[in-house]
């Protein structure tokens, strides 16, 4: 989380100051577009964290006993935000371009955060364990109000077909995604960033759906 917000300050702050053109570059559509991706990735995971933090005192499942065990919920919680800091500090290095290259800055940022992607495990292996844990769970079954009709209806195409091994993986990726939904808490986000976290988690569980359907009807 530290490390996404320190992308997301330094992304913003170089993008107030370089012009092209003479137009700043964070008043150009795409390098805005690519801030409030960065900006989004940072409030889920922070959504997160506060949430692990609500029930890390007594000790409850992270997720109310929806899924299986803590094992599986600290793969979500390692996975997601650890794939977002990468992906943000790529964005920040493709913001920066030619000048990410100076020691110690956006690419070093992108080489710095490779090992907490695979300290705890490859992520092809924890997400197919959480692939494999919620596949048993009634998960994918509880009630999600951050979830959208589309995403709602692609899972339950994905929910009248079995999940074998082979898709485990991705339906790892996409259970992190729900529960990241589910840690969304509007009271505790401005209306905004509140939204803007829906939007991007439902895009992602429906592109990943769409994956995971395409490789049914392949293996098919």
């Amino acid at each position: 989380l530290g490390h996404q917000e320190r992308m997301e300050f330094e992304a913003s702050d170089y993008a107030k100051k370089r012009k092209i053109g003479g137009v700043l570059q964070g008043q150009m559509d795409v390098p805005k577009d690519i801030l409030n991706r960065i900006k989004t990735r940072r409030i889920i995971s922070e959504a997160i964290f506060n949430h692990i933090a609500k029930y890390r005192i007594d000790g409850k499942s992270l997720l109310d006993s929806d899924t299986t065990n803590f094992v599986i919920e600290s793969n979500m919680v390692k996975t997601l935000p650890a794939e977002y800091s990468f992906l943000s500090a790529k964005d920040r290095a493709d913001l920066m371009g030619g000048q990410a290259f100076y020691a110690g800055d956006a690419l070093q940022a992108l080489i710095d955060i490779w090992p907490f992607r695979i300290f705890e495990g490859s992520e092809l292996m924890l997400n197919t364990q959480i692939g494999h844990g919620v596949s048993k769970s009634p998960f994918e079954e509880k009630v999600n109000q951050n979830l959208d009709d589309f995403s709602q209806e692609l899972l339950r195409k994905i929910g009248l077909r079995k999940i074998t091994k082979v898709h485990e993986e991705v339906w790892g990726r996409i259970a992190s995604r729900l529960f990241a939904l589910r840690c969304l808490d509007q009271n505790n986000l401005e209306s905004d960033d509140f939204n803007q976290a829906k939007i991007i988690l439902n895009l992602e569980i429906s592109q990943l759906a769409l994956e995971f359907l395409s490789k049914k009807v392949a293996q098919s």
